[in-house]
Parts: C-alpha cells; sequence; structure tokens
C-alpha cells in the first residue's frame, strides 16, 4: 500500500497493488486505525493495480468505512478492475461505497463532504496475527482445479473420491446419484475395495430417505433404536459415515464411506471438514446444472443470469477454499475469531458480527470478540447455558433468523439485537457440542441473505468449531508444559535454596530487556522459556559443589561448568526450539571469546544469549549468596559497564543500565 500524495485539506490518496488476501487485509486494518488515529479521515483508495479482493480484505473496508464516516470523513474507491467489481456487485455492496472512476471526482467527492444518507457509525478496532494447513485443502484444490478446467461432472466427483480416499486412507467410497438431473448424467461411482456397492435398491432408497430426514451428516455408529434397520443394513457391508449432498433444500446424491485403514477412526475434525467438502460437491453439481442450461437457452437474458450465477459459484468455492486455509492456519484463539469475523463480515456483505464463547466455570456463554458497530451492551449481555435459546441453538441444525426466534429471548434482548441491527444467528460446535454462537448483522443493502451464503457461513462455523478446539488443546498443551519446567526450576530450587527465585528474577529482567530493545514475538517466546530454563543443568551439578561455601577449585569450577552442557543436553531430548537451547548452552560465553563452553565470541553468540548472560550476573549479583552478601543495585551496574566489551554486549549493557536506572521498581 503506498500513499501516492496528501493533499492540503488533509485528504490522504493509497495506491493499492498485487492480490487483498489475509495480510492484504491486515495492511488495510493498520492502514485503517492508524489514518484516524492521526485524524486523517479522508480517504482515497485506487484499486487499478489489484489483481483481487478477498473476502477478508472485503470484511474490513465494511467494517471500517463507519468509523471514517462517523468522523464527518470517508473511504472513496477510485479505479475499480472488472474482476474486482465483480466482487463487489456479487456482494450487492457497490451502493454502500461511494465509487469514482478518476482521482479527481473522488477528491472533490469527499470536499464536498458525505451526502445526508449516508449515516456513520463509531466503533474501536483492535488487530491480533499468525500461521498452518489441513490435508482437506488438497481435496479443495483438486475440485476447484477440475471445475475451472470445465471438466465433466463425472470425472470431478471421481478426483474428489479418489483424493478423499488417499487422505483418509478410506477402504471404499460410494456416490449414489438421487436427484432426477444427475441420474440422467451420472452413474454410481465407486472407490475403493467395492463392498459398499452391494447395497440394494431398497436399501439405497431407504439410506436416501434417512438423509433427507437428517439433513447432515451421519456417523451410522450413532444411529439409535428408531433407525435399527437402517443400521443393520450398513453394518452388514461395513458403511461408517453417510454424506449427504443438498443443494437449494433437495438431496441430489448421497456418499457412503467405509472403513478406514488399521483401523482408524473419523475424528470429529473430519466430520467437519467432510461436511464442507459435501458442500463443494453440491455446488460443483448446480454449476454444471447451471452451465447445462445456459448451453440450452436461447435468450441473451437468460444466457446473462446464468453467467452471473455461475461466477458466484465460483467465487463461493474460492471462499471456501481461501476462508479454510487461512483458518486452519492459526493457533490462537483471538487470530481465530479474528480471522473469521473479517472473512465472515466480507463474504456476506454485512458491517458486523460478535461471538460469544462458553465459559465453562461460569455455566454461561460470554462476549469474545466483535467486528463493526456492536454496542457495549450487546457486548456485556451473557446467555446462560440452560436457556431455551441455548437448547435451540444446540438442536438446531441451520441458521437461526432474530425475528423468526422472538420468544427464545426476553423483551430486553429483543430490544438490544434489533437495535444493533441483528440478522441470524449460528451455532459453533463440535463433537455435537456447542462452543458458542455468531450474532451475524443485516446484510448493507437491506437485502435478505441467500441460501447459497447461509450455506457459506454454516461451512464456516463448522471449520471455526474445529479451530476452536485445537487451539483449546494447544492451550491445554501448553499449560502442561509450563507445568513441567515449573516442576523442574522447583527441583533445581528445592537443592540449592539460595537459589530460589533467581530463574524467575532472571526471566522478568531478560523480557524486559528483550521488549525494550524490539525484539519480534517468536524471539519473546523464545527468551521466555530459554531465560526461565537457563540454569536447569544444574540439576546434574553435584550437590557437594553446588552448596560449597567458598570458592571453587579447577575441577569443582569445572563441574559446575558442565551445567550449560547437561542442560542443553537435557532440553534436546524434549525437542524445544534450537534458539531456546542456545540461550541454555551460550548463556556463559564471553564477547572476548573466553567464556564456555565453547568459546564463541562476538556475533557467534546469539543475542537471546546475550540478553541473559547480562541478566543472569546482575540477578545474582544482587542476590544473597553463601559466601558473600547481595550488591547494591549501583554496584551491580558499576560491574556490568566496567565489563563491556569483554564478558557482556556494550550495547545491550548500555540499554540495560538505563532500563534499571529508570526504574523504581525494587529488583531485590
Amino acid at each position: 500500500i503506498d500513499l501516492t500524495r496528501e493533499l492540503e485539506d488533509g485528504i490522504s490518496i493509497f495506491a493499492l497493488k498485487g492480490t487483498l488476501g489475509i495480510e492484504g487485509a491486515d495492511g488495510l486494518s493498520q492502514l485503517f486505525n492508524a489514518c484516524l488515529k492521526e485524524g486523517h479521515t479522508r480517504l482515497v483508495l485506487n484499486f487499478k493495480e489489484v489483481d483481487f479482493i478477498s473476502s477478508a480484505a472485503m470484511g474490513v473496508l465494511l467494517s471500517s468505512v463507519g468509523d471514517f464516516r462517523k468522523k464527518n470523513g470517508d473511504i472513496v474507491l477510485i479505479n475499480l478492475p472488472n474482476r474486482v467489481k465483480k466482487v463487489f456487485k456479487s456482494l450487492d455492496v457497490m451502493d454502500y461505497f461511494r465509487i469514482f472512476n478518476n482521482e479527481e471526482d473522488a477528491v472533490k467527492a469527499l470536499r464536498d463532504g458525505l451526502p445526508e444518507e449516508l449515516v456513520a457509525e463509531e466503533e474501536e478496532e483492535e488487530l491480533y496475527m499468525r500461521e498452518n494447513i489441513s490435508i482437506y485443502l488438497n481435496v479443495m484444490t483438486n475440485i476447484l482445479q477440475s471445475i475451472s478446467d470445465f471438466k465433466p461432472l463425472n470425472e470431478t466427483i471421481e478426483l474428489a473420491l479418489n483424493t478423499l480416499k488417499d487422505q483418509l486412507s478410506i477402504e471404499d467410497l460410494l456416490f449414489i446419484p438421487i436427484s432426477a438431473y444427475l441420474k440422467g448424467i451420472v452413474e454410481h461411482i465407486s472407490a475403493g475395495e467395492g463392498y459398499l456397492s452391494s447395497l440394494n435398491t431398497k436399501e439405497m432408497e431407504n439410506i436416501s430417505k434417512l438423509s433427507l430426514l437428517k439433513k447432515s451428516i451421519i456417523e451410522v455408529s450413532e444411529l439409535g433404536e428408531d433407525y435399527e434397520n437402517e443400521y443393520l443394513c450398513l453394518l452388514k457391508v461395513d458403511c461408517e459415515i453417510i454424506i449427504p449432498i443438498i443443494s437449494n433444500r433437495k438431496l441430489d446424491a448421497i456418499l457412503l464411506l467405509g472403513r478406514r485403514e488399521l483401523g482408524a477412526e473419523y475424528k470429529a475434525n473430519d466430520i467437519a471438514m467432510l461436511d464442507t467438502i459435501s458442500r463443494l460437491i453440491a455446488l460443483a453439481i448446480r454449476l454444471d446444472s447451471f452451465k447445462a442450461e445456459a448451453d440450452s437457452t436461447e435468450t441473451k437474458e437468460k444466457l446473462a443470469e446464468l453467467n452471473a450465477e455461475l461466477e458466484r459459484r465460483v467465487q463461493e468455492l474460492e471462499t471456501l477454499y481461501i476462508a479454510t486455509r487461512e483458518l486452519s492456519s492459526s493457533i490462537e484463539l483471538t487470530e481465530i475469531l479474528r480471522k473469521f469475523l473479517i472473512i465472515t463480515v466480507g463474504q456476506l456483505g454485512t458491517d458486523r458480527a460478535i461471538i460469544y464463547l462458553i465459559k465453562k466455570d461460569e455455566g454461561k456463554f460470554v462476549y469474545k470478540n466483535h467486528r463493526g458497530d456492536i454496542s457495549e451492551e450487546l457486548r456485556n449481555m451473557t446467555f446462560k447455558e440452560d436457556s431455551h435459546f441455548v437448547e435451540a441453538l444446540l438442536k438446531e441444525t441451520d441458521l437461526i433468523k432474530i425475528e423468526e426466534a422472538r420468544s427464545l429471548f426476553s423483551p430486553k434482548q429483543i430490544e438490544l439485537l434489533r437495535r444493533d441491527k441483528i440478522d441470524l444467528i449460528v451455532g459453533i460446535k463440535f463433537k455435537k457440542k456447542l462452543l458458542g454462537f455468531v450474532f451475524i448483522g443485516e446484510k448493507v443493502t437491506g437485502k435478505d441473505y441467500s441460501e447459497d451464503e447461509a450455506n457459506m457461513i454454516f461451512s464456516l462455523s463448522l471449520q471455526l468449531g474445529i479451530n476452536i478446539s485445537n487451539s483449546e488443546l494447544f492451550d491445554e498443551l501448553r499449560e502442561a508444559f509450563n507445568g513441567t519446567i515449573r516442576a523442574l526450576i522447583f527441583s533445581l530450587e528445592a537443592r540449592d535454596p539460595f537459589t530460589r527465585g533467581h530463574s524467575e528474577n532472571v526471566t522478568r529482567l531478560a523480557l524486559r530487556l528483550g521488549e525494550n530493545i524490539g525484539l519480534g514475538k517468536e524471539a519473546m517466546k523464545n527468551l521466555l522459556i530459554g531465560s526461565i530454563l537457563h540454569d536447569i543443568g544444574k540439576i546434574g551439578v553435584s550437590e557437594y559443589v553446588l552448596k560449597k561455601m567458598g570458592s571453587y577449585t579447577r575441577e569443582e569450577e569445572k563441574e559446575m561448568q558442565k551445567h550449560v552442557t547437561l542442560g542443553y543436553n537435557l532440553l534436546k531430548k524434549v525437542k524445544l526450539p534450537q534458539k531456546v537451547l542456545d540461550i541454555v548452552r551460550y548463556h556463559h560465553e564471553r564477547v572476548d571469546g573466553k567464556g564456555y563452553p565453547d568459546g564463541l565470541k562476538g556475533d557467534e553468540i546469539p543475542i537471546e544469549a546475550k540478553i541473559v548472560s547480562i541478566c543472569n550476573s546482575y540477578s545474582s549479583m544482587i542476590s544473597k549468596r553463601r559466601h558473600r552478601d547481595a550488591l547494591p543495585k549501583s554496584k551491580a551496574l558499576e560491574v556490568l559497564i566496567n565489563e563491556k566489551g569483554k564478558q557482556f554486549d556494550p550495547e545491550l549493557v548500555d540499554k540495560f543500565v538505563k532500563m534499571i536506572s529508570e526504574d523504581n521498581e525494587n529488583i531485590e
């Protein structure tokens, strides 16, 4: 994003370039926040060199323009290429923005001020960041590629089945056409060992009725007594999963999945992603039907209508692909929710959405994040786990419209939801548990959400459920890891009470110095773990040496120096990041090359190890030891200054001394 020029009356003109994906959306968010903070509220965005705009970037635009209009400014757009215009038109938001063909008209419009019909909204935005990807993207990529190459539908379906078979190691798959359209062009398609094909016509009819009734993926093992006949017939052919392929509320086909190789189970992640893939296959079927209709239609109007529909379907496929990839690339909860919100807002053409998640220890759902203009009252609203609304949402397999669910809310809640222009609710589920829900605002055009848009948000909510669950699992693993570290430190300090609290002091000082010099997020993580564990190798040092009161002999000194390599080798088995291991190994190296264990010097020593070296020495000097009293802070700083360029890095010492000198905290 380049600032082309800034006019005297506070109008800033920015040129956008390339593809506006998730990174482009982050860039726009940062730009808008910086402009608002500095009081630059009149922006012109030049799209001339933009190749494509994703739903994420569209979400940032839609939810930010109100912030500028509230301050009597605006974001106006110029030079939209046709490909970008199609995205705006498909979301029906062309009229929501002021769009011009040239810079002169845009600047004039900003100088003239806002038209009366543009009402501003106010709200402050926060940003977060991070990245990884799912094996299912291979299936999605293959489907998208097949559709874009205009391959016959049966080839696209065969490709999807074979890719699913390979990715999930499934022994057998069977695709059964149900709708009249599909039966006319596709026969039963099988991939694998073929045992599912032994189902007879009557059994297939019963399964299709069951699929239409359930309208969602069926795990055969969970069929109750009411479906005993269906359960037994599926059991005899080793069918484990039934996937209905539904479009326009009609059952187009059924996809049956057999056993997985080596007895592997279908996990909740698999079920949710299979649902997303079923929607992609349904879209591929619809695309084929639209194409067939277009081929047989003569009127230009009908052809234009069908062509627009085709473009919308392709965009939906692209959006699902990109959204799934982006949501799967994060493990931090705040980042997952942020990405979901900007993708949802951009894809649906709304300017607001709010997420609530379960707070298990309190038995209620509470606010977690939002996008757009959401009142403080709505953010403060909570929903009990046993409320009628939550119970209804848990049972519901579709989206809920607010106006059709008024009986589930109190009058005050309905008033707030209406005032904040909330239109839809979708649950966030995982393993049949309700993790939370999303309130989605009205479309900025005032129109109703289409069935395709409802399907899209439902698919995204399933993916969100997977990512939230994965994030919670990651937090549990992280807590277990932190507990292990605490136990190791406790074991070390139990051997030598005089060092109790030393590791924590070193860590606190190191993190402050790291932040002071501008270390990045990943480096700070490594610094945190490395500094807390820097002396862990002392667990392997003999008790006599560890607790000796006087000076060390040469042999005892060598014994103590072993703690850096002992700690390094111990933690290497835990497979910690190399940067963490380097801190543990090198925190007693000296910049003049006279340190241990490897005699590194200058820039050969990692900066994180240099930081811990300074903080370790300072913390030791100002703490009481067996053989000496604690030094005053001023004397400890004097020692550091005298060792600049010898034991310690000169620039880091200067930063550290300045930090401590300005600090009123009693480090001791």
